[in-house]
C-alpha cells in the first residue's frame, strides 16, 4: 500500500506557488538522495509506486533513499484528465526554465533533508542522484552539463544520471552487456530506426513552425 509522500510547493515562472515536490522517506535514515523529473506530459502517477520502493529499506538495507518527485511545470498536481492548467504560462516553459525548476527542486530536496540529518558527518556521506524521464531526458542532461560548466548554477551537483527513454540505446562501445550480467540488449531493427526518426521528424516540424510563426507571424503553406 503506498503512503502518501509529503508535498511541498517551490517557485517557477510566473508562479511562486507553481512547483510540485513530492518527497518519500525519511531523511534522517537515508544517505542516498534521489531526484525525479518526469516527462511531459507525465505526472506522479507513472513513478509513485517506484518511489516508494525506493524509499524503503528491504534485502537487508539497514535504510532507503530520500526520494523527491517532480515533473514539468503543470502535471504534477494531478491526474492527466483532471490537468487544468490555471496559474502557469499560456506560451509554454523553454527547456532552460524547466532545467532551473528542476534546481529549485533539488535545493529544496537537500533543505529538507538537512533538516534530519543527525551530523555534518551523515550529510558528508549522501550521494545524489538525478533520475529523468522521456522529455526529462532533455532537461537531465541540460542540468549536468550546467552544473559542471557554471559552478553558480547548482550546489548540489548530481553523483549519477539516470536517463530511462524508450528510444535510448547504449553506445556501441560501452560495456552494457557486462553491467547487466551477461543478458543480451536487442540490435536495432530497421523498424526501430524507421520509428525513432518518425518520432524526430515530427517533432523538429513542430519546433520548426512554431519558430516561424513566432519571427514571422502565422504561416500558411500553399502548393
Amino acid at each position: 500500500m503506498l503512503t502518501s509522500p509529503k508535498v511541498f510547493n517551490y517557485p517557477i515562472p510566473g508562479n511562486p506557488t507553481g512547483g510540485i515536490l513530492h518527497i518519500y522517506g525519511e531523511a534522517a535514515a537515508a544517505q542516498d538522495v534521489i531526484l525525479y523529473c518526469g516527462g511531459f506530459p507525465d505526472g506522479l502517477e507513472p513513478i509513485s509506486n517506484l518511489a516508494e520502493r525506493l524509499a524503503t529499506a528491504r534485502d537487508g538495507q539497514a535504510r532507503g533513499c530520500y526520494v523527491g518527485v517532480t515533473c514539468f511545470p503543470g502535471f504534477d498536481n494531478k491526474t492527466f484528465n483532471e490537468q487544468k492548467f490555471t496559474g502557469f504560462k499560456k506560451s509554454g516553459f523553454t527547456f532552460d526554465e524547466v532545467t532551473c525548476c528542476v534546481r529549485d527542486a533539488a535545493d529544496l530536496l537537500f533543505e529538507e533533508h538537512a533538516k534530519s540529518v543527525s551530523s555534518s558527518t551523515d550529510e558528508c556521506k549522501t550521494t545524489f542522484t538525478l533520475m529523468t524521464h522521456d522529455w526529462g531526458v532533455v532537461i537531465g542532461h541540460l542540468f549536468i552539463n550546467r552544473a559542471i560548466e557554471e559552478r553558480s548554477f547548482t550546489q548540489h551537483k548530481p553523483d549519477r544520471l539516470v536517463l530511462l527513454d524508450v528510444l535510448s540505446f547504449p553506445h556501441p562501445k560501452s560495456n552494457y552487456k557486462e553491467k547487466l550480467r551477461g543478458k543480451e540488449i536487442q540490435k536495432r531493427t530497421t523498424r526501430d530506426n524507421l520509428l525513432s526518426l518518425s518520432y524526430r521528424i515530427a517533432f523538429a516540424m513542430s519546433f520548426a513552425v512554431l519558430q516561424f510563426s513566432e519571427a514571422g507571424g502565422l504561416i500558411v503553406l500553399a502548393g
